[in-house]
């Protein structure tokens, strides 16, 4: 498990960095559990705030990803997600990214493809365009596919400040 405290910031500003990043190929149970309670501030093109695939990641504090088609959560294959902090994202960027597999081809032997998405929080674009709010693909062709989730309850997304952004996108969900 990776947990950023409260009181801890990640920052950057180069193009396609990451801050943090694990998968784990645990066959029988979800083990890896990424927790940001911090800052996280990349404000480079490409980046990602947050990456598991196979795991559990929770967004208790700030996650502000504002380069151009950059992702704040990137969550694949078997990878629940809880959001009940604030998410800011920039120019073509997405707050909340979910897929079964990155490579349909190349599907992995661990995890089920499942994405499950729990979205309590806030997600905002700061300006731009074509910002998603929440992006889930579930491109699982397996016979025994399973369903991925979104559960809205109590969050907002709110990108008003981006021309032709999209609230939600989902895909076999």
């Amino acid at each position: 498990s990776i947990k950023v405290e409260s009181d801890v910031t990640i920052e950057g500003s180069g193009g396609d960095q990451t801050a943090l990043a694990d998968k784990s190929k645990d066959t029988t149970n979800q083990t890896l559990v990424m927790n940001n309670e911090g800052n996280i501030n990349l404000r480079g093109e490409n980046s990602i705030g947050i990456y598991t695939d196979n795991g559990t990641i929770q967004n208790k504090g700030i996650i502000e990803i504002t380069g151009s088609k950059s992702a704040a959560i990137f969550a694949e294959n078997n990878t629940i997600v809880s959001n009940t902090g604030i998410i800011k994202i920039g120019n073509e960027g997405v707050g909340i990214y979910g897929v079964s597999y990155q490579d349909i081809s190349n599907v992995q032997s661990y995890g089920d493809g499942s994405i499950n998405i729990t979205n309590n929080g806030m997600i905002t674009s700061n300006a731009g365009e074509k910002s998603v709010g929440i992006y889930i693909n579930n491109n699982n062709t397996s016979p025994t596919s399973v369903n991925s989730n979104l559960d809205l309850k109590a969050g907002a997304i709110d990108l008003s400040t981006s021309n032709s952004g999209l609230g939600i996108y989902a895909n076999n969900t």
